[in-house]
């Protein structure tokens, strides 16, 4: 998607839900996201991250990571109730992706070398094309 198409679709899908002052839809560039939203002052902005199908090459899994760690909110000192959520990134990804060179395998070794997330699937399909859910909290 283009910018364009990004914020027409967040118009059309969340215009009578009491959601979209809440909910953002965000395309480009990961690099240049996470410069405009830093510029914006909008770091730690971000209590859920969803993304689909960015994990497919390992060149892009630093500023994937960098996003994250920009724009995902810090959790609150201390959690009062078990219905508190704690700020998260999931990420829809297919299992292996074929001549590409990334994988959830080895998106999971790159954050967990970086030592800023816990990472850990809380979704994982059967089929001849598996696909992984995975949850990135703050360690």
């Amino acid at each position: 998607l283009t910018a364009g198409e990004a914020n027409e679709a967040d118009a059309r899908m969340l215009q009578n839900c009491d959601i979209r002052n809440r909910c953002e839809f965000i395309a480009g560039d990961w690099a240049s996201i996470e410069h405009e939203l830093r510029r914006q002052g909008r770091e730690h902005s971000f209590d859920l991250v969803l993304t689909s199908e960015t994990i497919y090459d390992t060149d892009s899994y630093k500023s994937l990571h960098d996003l994250f760690a920009c724009v995902l909110a810090r959790p609150q000192a201390e959690i009062n109730s078990l219905n508190q959520q704690v700020p998260a990134v999931l990420v829809a990804a297919k299992s292996i992706y074929f001549g590409l060179t990334g994988s959830v395998l080895t998106f999971k070794q790159y954050v967990d070398a970086r030592g800023v997330f816990d990472v850990d699937s809380v979704w994982q399909s059967g089929g001849s094309m598996p696909r992984e859910i995975l949850r990135l909290t703050w360690k």
